[in-house]
């Protein structure tokens, strides 16, 4: 059809030609051939640029193969480097001469997280699984013909790093760094506690403790409360290699956020004492909440629920399934959990206590404007920006794992003001409307799922199990009796992380949005920071930045017509690095890593190895063929050009129409 249009402009660009140069004879024009060609030209352009919206070129792209470097900054390899350092970067130099002439080369760095970009060493933790699926889908078309990692092995955030499902079949060398032989070592390896207890109630702290070429000593184990001895307790070691539990009962006497901590002493020649105790936070609470679990029928996502929930004793569950609360049952419920309900009664509950719901369909007026464009097979991906609580890199890494949630929507609920926290491919599926009462909605079922594949990754439930208390911990923060409610994301920080709060005003006394709130911080009765928080939407927030280690209060007040309002608490900031926890290099997870891709691991200085093992694999250089479409339109220079030519033809007659 182009074709025809092409015919018919030329055959109508030449007859304007003509026409002009006729017209130029006679008004006596000297050169009438160069107006009517500059006619015909200007036409034709802009006929193209009518007519042919894309333009379509061929190139032959060379992609020669890659060689991908893993580099681990995390604060335990500065502690096993010391002065190699240079060493590490000596290698990398001479593997990169040996192998320029064949291969190009780029470098990743991470602790936590990947980054292009060079990090120094003092990242808080390791997650050497999420660099390598995170670079392996990253590079998916670069033609990687290896990885080396240069690691010391050891990682305490993601899976296995020999277990990682990599989307590559590139061969990993592993370069290790540290000292595999053993030291006389004691460290408390893990906690067991609930994170709430209840006030005048026993409460139990359990601690995993791990000898390491000690044997024949007795050490003092105690539990301190903000650097008090509370209780002490011995031990023996009799094994070189050996694990023992030691437990601690505690009665819970004054309401707020206590921080505890498990000590024990040193072994005789020990050098390493940065992991002799343990930090446990514990929230005791006066009463419990009620939680009411309302369903037309048993469903798998309840049952998901209320395990990731069990363990927190200052909750209590009300059953209402098949059958609907009755007034007087609202208000003893502190929130509730309705799971996919079929009938409208369900606005009954959300207009009374907060709720969260959890929907699939339209059933039961579950309607909007917007027509459904949920992906039923998008990945799930977690908001960075989200703000109600901490996120942490671990938990972005997981969630990237889970299945996705099934719905079977025409069009979508109508949800205003709210903050996503889960994302199924690019619609949000998991929000947060900071209305009064609260309310969160997730779109889809499927949650008893996530546990499932999480375990299956992990042998564990940690993340999706605290993205379900956090969500409960915000449903259950909103008082319905305070008109003023603001609290921290959460009870402890880090010292490196940014303490964050968020708050929300009765919806009356919301209206007024120049209501000032004003955030006061104290450390022993010492005022360390003061802010006003904003306003964001229905929600209060304020970031007052990184604490030093201690105990904490805050206060929160706003003056609205006359009247003070105030809400207060408390919540600590600790130095806790769990890369302090060993010394000593995990190169059998680096061996096993490697043999499970094709490779094998050295150490530094012998990295000879590696470049034989490459240069005896075949490398060829990926050749593709690539079109690239333009569009016309889009080339402004052509719509110029002809601007000009038209311009310079009106000029050029002027000209010599006034010799």
């Amino acid at each position: 059809m182009n074709w025809i249009i092409f015919i018919i402009g030329g055959l109508v660009s030449c007859w304007m030609a003509w026409m002009v140069y006729k017209k130029d004879i006679s008004r006596g024009v000297p050169y009438p051939i160069v107006t009517a060609g500059l006619r015909m030209l200007s036409f034709i352009l802009l006929l193209i640029m009518w007519a042919a919206p894309k333009i379509t070129f061929q190139s032959t792209l060379h992609i020669k193969p890659k060689i991908i470097f893993l580099d681990d900054r995390s604060a335990s390899i500065a502690n096993l480097l010391h002065k190699d350092t240079n060493l590490v970067i000596k290698d990398i130099n001479n593997i990169e001469k040996s192998l320029s002439s064949d291969y190009v080369f780029q470098r990743y760095y991470f602790d936590q997280e990947l980054s292009a970009y060079q990090k120094p060493y003092i990242g808080d933790a390791t997650n050497i699984s999420n660099a390598l699926q995170e670079v392996s889908t990253k590079q998916i078309d670069q033609n990687i013909n290896a990885i080396i990692v240069i690691s010391d092995g050891q990682y305490n955030l993601g899976g296995m790093p020999s277990a990682a499902t990599l989307s590559n079949t590139a061969p990993i060398y592993c370069i290790a760094i540290g000292d595999t032989n053993k030291i006389q070592d004691v460290a408390i390896e893990k906690l067991y506690y609930n994170k709430t207890a209840l006030l005048n109630n026993l409460f139990e702290i359990k601690a995993d403790i791990k000898f390491q070429q000690v044997s024949n000593q007795t050490f003092t184990v105690s539990l301190k409360e903000d650097n008090s001895i509370i209780q002490s307790k011995t031990i023996s070691s009799s094994l070189q290699e050996q694990v023992k539990t030691i437990a601690f009962m505690q009665k819970a006497t004054q309401e707020g956020i206590h921080s505890y901590s498990i000590v024990i002493s040193k072994a005789q020649e020990e050098v390493n004492l940065q992991n002799n105790q343990l930090l446990a936070t514990i929230q005791v609470k006066a009463d419990q909440k009620q939680i009411g679990i309302i369903a037309d029928a048993p469903h798998p996502d309840m049952q998901a629920i209320i395990a990731a929930l069990d363990k927190n004793k200052s909750i209590q569950f009300q059953s209402f399934i098949g059958k609907m609360p009755s007034e007087n049952d609202l208000e003893k419920l502190d929130a509730a959990i309705y799971f996919y309900p079929k009938q409208a009664n369900w606005k009954t509950v959300t207009q009374k206590i907060p709720t969260w719901l959890l929907i699939a369909g339209n059933e039961a007026g579950f309607t909007g404007v917007e027509k459904n464009k949920i992906n039923p097979s998008g990945s799930i991906s977690l908001n960075k920006q989200f703000s109600l609580f901490e996120v942490n890199s671990n938990t972005h890494t997981i969630a990237k794992q889970l299945p996705p949630l099934q719905q079977h929507f025409n069009t979508l609920p109508t949800i205003v003001n709210a903050e996503a926290l889960v994302y199924q491919g690019s619609s949000p599926v998991w929000l947060f409307e900071p209305s009064r009462p609260f309310k969160i909605t997730t779109l889809g079922e499927g949650i008893w799922k996530w546990r499932m594949y999480e375990f299956k990754n992990t042998q564990g439930h940690a993340v999706v199990d605290e993205l379900i208390q956090n969500s409960i911990t915000i449903l259950t923060q909103q008082d319905r009796n305070k008109k003023l409610s603001v609290h921290p994301i959460k009870d402890a920080f880090n010292n490196k992380e940014t303490v964050s709060f968020i708050g929300s005003l009765e919806n009356e006394l919301h209206k007024n949005e120049q209501a000032a709130v004003q955030l006061t911080v104290k450390e022993k009765n010492k005022n360390i920071v003061s802010v006003f928080m904003q306003h964001n939407n229905a929600t209060l927030q304020s970031a007052i930045g990184r604490l030093e280690d201690g105990s904490y209060t805050y206060s929160a007040t706003a003056k609205i017509d006359g009247v003070i309002y105030e809400d207060k608490g408390a919540f600590i900031v600790n130095n806790k690095c769990i890369e302090d926890i060993t010394n000593t290099a995990n190169w059998d997870e680096l061996q096993r890593l490697a043999n499970n891709n094709n490779g094998f691991a050295t150490t530094l200085g012998n990295i000879k190895r590696i470049v034989d093992s490459i240069n005896k694999k075949a490398h060829k250089t990926i050749i593709k063929n690539q079109e690239k479409s333009i569009d016309i339109i889009d080339l402004k220079w052509l719509f110029l050009l002809a601007l000009v030519l038209l311009s310079t033809e009106w000029i050029l007659r002027k000209y010599w129409m006034a010799q």
